[in-house]
């Protein structure tokens, strides 16, 4: 994430709240490939869904890491729930798919489906000082206002970080 921008920025760069796209990885046989897309449509962007190769898609390993603030971090945190679960000497876990907002391309800010609608029906009506902030590890997200809305808004997204040993918490929409 780049620093923060203002929310008129922040606004011309956020995506649709509505739709997405799902990538599925040419590695699928076309069945797998056909199951993965049905289950990944209905899920909120950004996402990731792994699976163990060794032990196929209908697997309690198939992990899914929805409402993310990119796709990196999605993959990341399918992939290790994915590896957690999966069989002692099994080869690691893999992506099969992504969930991507629809014409996606890379910004400098990128949030989750519902921080989105949390940046549109919130944040744009509160007046400033406001400060948004996310947390890139578990996609986490709060909105605070008020002269000490900065600190205000990492401390509440931390407070939703607790007990998962992530304090990555950074302001990315101030105004």
């Amino acid at each position: 994430m780049a620093e923060p921008v203002d929310g008129k920025t922040a606004r011309k760069m956020l995506f649709p709240v509505n739709g997405s796209t799902i990538d599925v990885s040419e590695d699928l046989s076309a069945e797998d490939a056909d199951l993965i897309a049905k289950v990944a449509k209905d899920q909120l962007y950004y996402g990731a869904i792994a699976y163990s190769p060794d032990q196929g898609i209908l697997s309690d390993p198939l992990t899914g890491a929805f409402s993310f603030h990119d796709v990196e971090s999605a993959e990341v945190a399918a992939l290790a729930e994915c590896d957690r679960k999966r069989a002692e000497g099994s080869v690691p876990c893999v992506v099969a798919a992504t969930i991507r907002p629809r014409r996606w391309e890379a910004r400098d800010v990128q949030l989750s489906q519902q921080a989105t609608k949390g940046f549109r029906s919130e944040y744009r009506l509160a007046k400033p000082p406001k400060a948004m902030a996310i947390s890139p590890a578990t996609g986490e997200w709060s909105i605070r206002t008020g002269e000490d809305a900065k600190e205000a808004a990492i401390a509440a997204c931390l407070d939703l970080t607790n007990g998962r040993g992530v304090e990555d918490c950074l302001i990315v929409v101030s105004d």
